[in-house]
């Protein structure tokens, strides 16, 4: 399928019942494998993404972007939520650009502008928004080390993650941490 020679898909599903035993499956897609599941679909990751396909035909290509760009108008959900989600999931692998998000859309960087526009939103206030989401759940409900966390929202610096913080909750992350653990505690004890 592409170039990449250790490509695995995440998972597969198949719409149909199986049919031959589950491990034989699994084996040969190297992944698990769900059958019964409503529809019929090979789970890529975002890094195997970036990897070239073998015989890529460019038609093909500007028809699926066209497809993709449809799909999300026809959706329930806005634009800025699609780009909302997909910031979530690629800050802790990639640097979220509105370059890298455009492409992921399958849309060019104007369109992605006008289209948040039209919906009242700017790319860099929601990338904001999501860091600022994350960074209040893993700072007041998980055990990592600020490293971590500067990591997985998408800083390269710990002391942009400490300005932004301080911006955010007018005090830095590991008084937000300490306070966030002596409201449960108290609330525990209460």
């Amino acid at each position: 399928m592409t170039t990449h020679p250790d490509f695995r898909p995440e998972r597969v599903t198949f719409s149909h019942a199986r049919g031959l035993p589950k491990r034989q499956y699994r084996d040969y897609f190297g992944c698990p494998v769900e059958f019964s599941s409503g529809s019929d679909s090979l789970i890529i990751s975002a890094c195997d993404m970036r990897h070239p396909i073998d015989g890529a035909d460019s038609s093909i290509k500007t028809m699926m972007e066209d497809f993709v760009s449809e799909a999300i108008k026809a959706t329930s959900l806005s634009f800025s939520h699609a780009v909302r989600d997909l910031i979530i999931k690629l800050l802790p692998i990639q640097r979220c650009t509105i370059t890298v998000v455009a492409k992921y859309l399958a849309v060019s960087e104007r369109t992605l502008q006008r289209r948040l526009k039209d919906e009242g939103m700017v790319f860099e206030t929601i990338v904001d928004d999501v860091r600022k989401d994350l960074a209040w759940d893993y700072l007041t409900g998980q055990k990592m080390r600020i490293s971590q966390l500067t990591a997985l929202l998408g800083y390269t610096e710990q002391s942009s993650f400490n300005r932004a913080c301080q911006r955010w909750f007018s005090r830095p992350p590991l008084k937000v941490r300490s306070e966030a653990a002596n409201t449960n505690s108290h609330q525990m004890t209460g």
